[in-house]
Order: structure tokens, then C-alpha cells, then sequence
């Protein structure tokens, strides 16, 4: 539990707590996201290499970059209800972000509006990026089961497997062997 969600249960936010987790959640987003991004670039090079150890080891890399940005966005939440009840500007504002917070605090928020700005181009790339990998990782399953398949269908000496690489049902073959003479 950041250091700041327990304040915000025992008293109410002030400017400047509102201001340093803002600075905090922002600086732990730009970090998460730039892992994020490095680990969906080794993964897109791994597949491109066919490197499975290198695709399994981005894979995890991935992992704990998500788990921080989801703990990132339980203390985002907390801070848009906080900075709500204390900037009366954004109230009736329908989409509080942390760019908005940050415009509406004096002094250091233009710097912070800026950083958010940035991180918002940033979550952008690494998205794109995450989706390009995940049609790509789709394309090469469905090109590997097609291979599969071809193989299966060439290997089959026995016409175990039918034209589409499946085990079909054959016609029914009787025979039968007279063994009395």
C-alpha cells in the first residue's frame, strides 16, 4: 500500500500530496511502460529470429511490467478521487486524466502536464506495439498448424489422414479368411 493511499484514509488530500503522487504515479508509469516496451521489442525480434528461449524470456519480462501498471492504476484511481474532492475545477469534468490534475495544479504543473503528455505517446507505442506482436504470434500459430498439417498429409503412407490432415473415417473393409481347408 503506497504511502499515500493510507493518507488519503485517515486525512484529505492537500495540494501538495496531490502533487507528489502525481509525480510518483506518472515517474512508476513512464518506468513501467518503457519495460514494457523493451520487453515487446525483444519478443517481436525473438519471433522474427525464430528464437523460442528468446520469445519465452521476453514473455516474462512482460509479466511484471503488467502487474505494476495494474498497481499503478488502483493508485491513479485513488488519486483522480482525491485531487477531485480538493480541485474544485474538476468536478464536472466527465474525464478527470492525469494530464487534467496536473494542469490544474499551481507552480510544477505544467512540468507534470508535460511528463503526462509524454506518457500518454508513450502508452500509445507500446499498445500499437503489443497488438502488431499478438497478430503476428496469431499469424505464425495459424502458418505453423498449416504446416502441420501439409506434413501429416505427405507422412500418411497409410491414408490414415485425409486431404485435410485430419484422421477421417475410412470405407468399411470386409474380408474374411477360411481357415478350414
Amino acid at each position: 500500500m503506497s504511502r499515500m493511499t493510507a493518507q488519503t484514509r485517515t486525512t484529505a488530500w492537500t495540494l501538495a500530496a496531490i502533487a507528489a503522487e502525481l509525480e510518483a504515479v506518472v515517474g512508476g508509469y513512464e518506468e513501467a511502460y518503457r519495460s514494457l516496451e523493451a520487453a515487446a521489442v525483444a519478443h517481436r525480434d525473438a519471433l522474427r529470429r525464430g528464437d523460442s528461449a528468446g520469445a519465452a524470456v521476453a514473455t516474462g519480462a512482460e509479466g511484471p511490467a503488467l502487474l505494476k501498471i495494474g498497481d499503478l492504476d488502483r493508485r491513479r484511481d485513488a488519486l483522480i478521487n482525491g485531487a477531485a474532492e480538493v480541485l474544485p475545477g474538476l468536478r464536472g469534468k466527465r474525464q478527470v486524466t492525469l494530464g487534467v490534475i496536473a494542469a490544474s495544479l499551481p507552480g510544477a504543473g505544467s512540468e507534470l502536464a508535460a511528463r503526462a503528455a509524454g506518457l500518454r505517446v508513450l502508452v500509445a507505442r507500446t499498445a500499437g506495439l503489443l497488438e502488431s506482436l499478438e497478430r503476428a504470434s496469431r499469424s505464425l500459430a495459424t502458418h505453423f498448424e498449416g504446416v502441420l498439417r501439409q506434413v501429416s498429409m505427405r507422412v500418411s503412407h497409410s491414408g490414415t489422414y485425409g486431404r485435410r490432415g485430419f484422421a477421417e473415417a475410412g470405407p468399411a473393409v470386409v474380408s474374411g479368411l477360411d481357415i478350414r481347408s
